[in-house]
């Protein structure tokens, strides 16, 4: 597995992923260099002169691209509190607000651009809702 070091800019998205793109010409396909499952590392938000950590230190996550364009990301807190019942049906109200607050999990279809180093990723179910289509640039 790939570990990727993510960092965003205040005009991406919260989960704004940094990946170098490969030199090709502009595409809707996938980028075979973009092709695998990643390990997320870190998440910084960085705005003006402030930098924060929305997930924590200790991020768990991954993100996987396809070979037809197709994407999925699961982002966690590393600190998410164990359900003392075992059982997420009866978790406690408290250790559901805070896994919840804590999680984040989409997929869909992206494609990869070349000439703006840019990827677009079609979001069709997000367990937040965080809009249907984000363009994203790629941070080298």
């Amino acid at each position: 597995m790939t570990h990727l070091f993510v960092s965003a800019a205040a005009a991406m998205s919260l989960l704004a992923f940094g990946v170098a793109m490969p030199a090709s010409p502009a595409s809707a396909q996938a980028d075979k260099n973009l092709v695998g499952a990643w390990t997320i590392v870190s998440i910084t938000i960085e705005q003006g002169d402030k930098k924060s950590e929305p997930y924590g230190p200790n991020v768990k996550g991954t993100q996987v691209f396809d070979a037809n364009g197709r994407f999925a990301v699961v982002v966690m807190r590393g600190d998410l509190p164990k359900v003392a019942s075992n059982n997420r049906e009866t978790a406690t109200p408290e250790e559901s607000q805070q896994i919840a607050r804590g999680s984040l999990a989409y997929f869909g279809s992206y494609t990869t651009n070349e000439t703006d180093k840019s990827m677009t990723l079609q979001i069709e179910w997000p367990l937040w809702p965080i809009g249907t289509e984000q363009r994203r640039s790629a941070c080298t």
